[in-house]
């Protein structure tokens, strides 16, 4: 009898331990995947950033060669800001990628073991916020091909003021559209991190309880 009631607690060890496990699981997937979201924000920021800086470097480029060959030749600072701003691009798709990966690290888990509410809640959100990245990026790439595209007719031989007022118009008005595009993810940027938050203090409640 003494026998059996040691391998009872054992047993019931083991079972807590495979909570804390997945406990421990669970809160390291969504550390690492605000990690990866908190990229993709940051990189949209200095998007955002040298988009701002735009306008001083083209009043700039337009005083420092009136024949506008810097815009010909590409060696406006403009075109330096561009290639950034792909850079840029680049890294939020491949935060995007990883924030998959993360969500799917914490779909896989045992959801006996932990609460799945709150993971449901932070998944469904990391899932729009990525949605609503992914319609954003292909939409400025467009945007940065079309401002390489402009700024290099600025410096063809048959451009006149009209090339560049119309040019510039385009380009505000893509950009605008962009920005409607962007909006939401502020908001659902916002929602993760209180999911993130709720999550995390139920985790941390629950394995208080084990302990």
């Amino acid at each position: 009898m003494i026998k059996r009631k040691i391998w009872v607690l054992l047993a019931t060890s083991i079972v807590l331990t495979g909570c804390s496990d997945e406990a421990e699981k669970a809160q390291t997937a969504t550390d690492e995947l605000a990690v990866s979201k908190e990229a993709v924000v940051v990189s949209l920021n200095a998007i955002q950033q040298n988009e701002s800086a735009m306008q001083k470097q083209f009043d700039e480029a337009l005083v420092a060669d009136e024949e506008l060959a810097n815009f010909k030749d590409g060696t406006a600072p403009l075109f330096e800001n561009i290639a950034t701003r792909k850079e840029e691009v680049a890294k939020v798709e491949e935060n995007i990628e990883a924030m998959k990966g993360h969500i799917q690290d914490l779909t896989e888990l045992d959801y006996e073991a932990i609460p799945s509410e709150e993971i449901n809640n932070l998944t469904r959100v990391a899932q729009s916020f990525i949605s609503s990245v992914e319609a954003f990026v292909p939409a400025y790439e467009n945007q940065l091909q079309e401002e390489e595209k402009t700024f290099t007719s600025f410096g063809a031989d048959d451009a006149n003021f009209n090339t560049l007022y119309d040019g510039v118009n385009a380009l505000n008005s893509i950009s605008n559209d962009n920005l409607k595009v962007l909006e939401p993810i502020i908001d659902l940027s916002v929602e993760f991190e209180t999911q993130k938050d709720v999550l995390t203090t139920t985790l941390t409640k629950d394995k208080d309880k084990d302990n």
